[in-house]
């Protein structure tokens, strides 16, 4: 038996009125949840939230606390009527909120904020643990979802953990913050610190961007930048005591809000850097062992989370769970995919391809490869450990080599040889924490085949037996030469990938042949939004993407959906951030071992497949919505999806979480986006 992270929550059918206030002058966002979070604190059995930019209340009587600290002539107030039996957003939303709102009445120091619309966190400040210089909090996350005629709520343990050290502390240690992830949390030790009902903006954890990406040093002193002291002397603290302690020594922190460009200052003792494993130093493993939980581990964490439902028992709006449901439910439906065969050299074989390569079994004909290798320096026995490293792909891939060596040290980039043949490619040798980050810049710009490879790797001959060293440079040289088998459901298949980078916006296309040969790949990078969309909607019009597999991963702007919507193209939205979690049962207790790969589950319009299998920690489902599809249409692009999963060029065990026109779009975007390139159409695949 297979189990779920899902429960049904009961006798949910009724109709409740709600009341949204709307303001006639355009007030900011980070206003109105200034505005949520006094509402809260003064109508404690109300539940009020932020619903774009307007606040949803199911109790009318919030608009006279609402007058108090806002202009009335300014409000504006509707009545929505909600029926529980039409599922849709703000019914999904309000119920999550209510929720919350029940939890934070009924549990100290239980903070719970909500992520984007759907999913909410709670941390319980109450249960902490050490490690080393870390504290970590014990809570859950949850969601509301449509299940048929049911109302069900996924429930998945999460834990939170911050470092005692702010950033002040960090700076004068000098430690390198480079693209560290940041928060904003106050040090002071006061009755709103960790409190569900602050009204403190600064009481709680809240994501504060990247270090120089959203966030940068600027050298003033706080007294200096928008007198900082005095603000949080007076009213940017509501005890009026955090000015006291700021040190008034450069620099502080620069920071940009999503969508401005206006900067803000702030001292460095608000901020904090957002741990890592490699944080909790001589602590790691157990912090390891904590966060990174068996899947016994996880349904008994799951179990212990729904006993805090067991609360909510509110007269007007009672909250009780069933029991977790299994994957043979009413309400789900349940499906094992098989994965595909591989095809090399028309050899068919459902092992590990790279077991007939080692045997020298796959290639016949002798091919040349030209390989122009970039030194940063001169290296002391390099032709003997370049030729011991190359000897054994010399055997399996039956090829020979032509060295050319190139010493970068002292030349510039843009003086370098152009190879430009089908069978020519710049391997770049470089330093453990080196970044060539112009040297592939200008070989990617004049598309000039390249491959980075650390130094190390040609003296460590224990890596030379592993194929994946070997792999992507063959696979950049020439065509892949094993396939998945025939999809013959459609002859192309894209994957798209859409990022934000700090202020910019990123996406890469790449184009495939259905059995999983690289045609070529688009990538865009731009700060105008509306240039961006009309660049991804200019290349969409220029490639076959009807009676083709289209795979995205990101937010879809409006304006890409309405493109697709009147051509009337149909796509699968595939993402990883899926916390449904199946479990396998044994004698009725959950097991250790996870769940095979290839099981999946199907409600509201949405395939979870689990792609992977786990050898350590809990598996994650990956989501498959529908665009447009019929449903048995759907699973038959789900199976192709799974089975797609199961080929890489690069993996000795040919296995990914994504299906591989997603997984290499995202690798694009995470190897482009630190270079300095605008808009590129590429031939080759620079991902591997």
């Amino acid at each position: 038996m297979f189990g779920t992270n899902i429960s049904i929550i009961k006798d949910l059918n009724q109709k409740i009125i709600l009341h949204e206030i709307t303001f006639k002058n355009r007030v900011h966002s980070n206003v109105v949840n200034d505005y949520i979070r006094e509402l809260r604190f003064l109508n404690k059995d109300t539940v009020s939230f932020n619903n774009y930019n307007n606040i949803i209340s199911d109790n009318k009587n919030v608009i006279d606390s609402l007058k108090k600290i806002h202009n009335s002539e300014d409000i504006i107030l509707k009545e929505i009527k909600l029926d529980f039996k039409e599922h849709n957003q703000l019914l999904q939303r309000y119920i999550g909120e209510a929720i919350s709102q029940q939890l934070r009445n009924n549990f100290e120091k239980l903070v719970i904020t909500n992520k984007g619309r759907e999913w909410f966190k709670a941390v319980d400040y109450n249960k902490t643990e050490k490690y080393g210089q870390l504290s970590l909090f014990k809570g859950f996350r949850f969601k509301i979802i449509f299940l048929k005629d049911q109302i069900g709520i996924i429930i998945d343990p999460k834990s939170k953990f911050y470092t005692e050290l702010t950033l002040r502390d960090l700076y004068d240690r000098g430690e390198e913050l480079y693209e560290r992830y940041l928060e904003k949390i106050c040090p002071l030790d006061c009755y709103q610190k960790f409190n569900p009902f602050a009204t403190c903006k600064h009481a709680n954890p809240e994501g504060f961007g990247v270090m120089f990406i959203n966030n940068h040093f600027d050298n003033l002193k706080p007294s200096e930048a928008n007198d900082l002291i005095s603000h949080y002397s007076g009213r940017g603290c509501k005890n009026q005591t955090l000015g006291k302690r700021i040190d008034d020594r450069a620099p502080v922190i620069i920071h940009y809000y999503k969508g401005s460009n206006r900067p803000y200052f702030f001292p460095l003792e608000l901020i904090r850097k957002v741990p890592k494993f490699e944080d909790a130093e001589d602590k790691t493993e157990d912090l390891s062992e904590e966060v990174i939980m068996k899947p016994d581990e996880r349904y008994q964490r799951i179990k212990e989370s729904m006993q805090y439902f067991e609360s909510l028992s509110h007269p007007n709006f009672p909250i009780i769970l069933e029991g977790l449901i299994n994957k043979d439910s009413e309400y789900l439906i349940s499906e094992k995919f098989e994965k595909s065969s591989y095809i090399i050299k028309k050899i068919s074989t459902e092992e590990n391809p790279f077991e007939l390569i080692k045997k020298e079994k796959i290639f016949n004909k002798k091919q040349r490869i030209r390989l122009n290798i970039i030194l940063p320096f001169q290296i002391p026995d390099f032709l003997h450990n370049i030729n011991l490293f190359f000897s054994e792909f010399k055997k399996w891939y039956n090829c020979e080599i032509d060295f050319k060596f190139i010493n970068i040290e002292n030349r510039s980039i843009e003086n370098l040889e152009e190879y430009k043949g089908d069978n020519a490619i710049y391997l770049i040798l470089k330093e453990e924490n080196n970044d060539e980050k112009d040297l592939i810049s200008y070989l990617s710009k004049n598309q000039l085949k390249n491959h980075e490879m650390h130094l190390s790797t040609l003296t460590n001959q224990e890596l030379y037996k592993k194929e994946n060293i070997y792999a992507p440079i063959y696979h950049k040289v020439f065509s892949p030469f094993y396939f998945l088998e025939d999809n013959r459901d459609y002859k192309k298949g894209f994957g798209m990938a859409i990022q934000s980078y700090g202020n910019e916006k990123l996406c890469a296309i790449l184009e495939y042949e259905n059995k999983g040969n690289f045609i070529r790949g688009f990538y865009i990078r731009e700060t105008n939004v509306d240039k961006f969309h009309d660049r991804i909607i200019e290349i969409l019009s220029s490639l076959e993407l009807k009676k083709n597999l289209l795979m995205i991963n990101g937010f879809m702007h409006k304006k890409i959906q309405n493109y697709f919507n009147e051509n009337l193209i149909k796509l699968i939205e595939v993402s990883e951030n899926s916390l449904i979690r199946l479990f396998r049962f044994s004698y009725e207790q959950p097991s250790k071992s996870g769940v095979p790969s290839g099981f999946g589950i199907f409600f509201n319009n949405k395939w979870f497949l689990i792609t992977y299998d786990s050898h350590q920690g809990t598996q994650r489902t990956i989501k498959l919505k529908n665009y447009n599809y019929s449903f048995e249409e759907f699973k038959v692009l789900a199976k192709i999806c799974f089975r797609e999963t199961k080929y890489h060029l690069g993996f000795s065990n040919n296995s990914m979480k994504l299906p591989f026109p997603i997984h290499f779009a995202l690798k694009t975007l995470k190897k482009l986006k630190k270079i300095d390139i605008k808009d590129l159409e590429f031939k080759y695949p620079l991902y591997l």
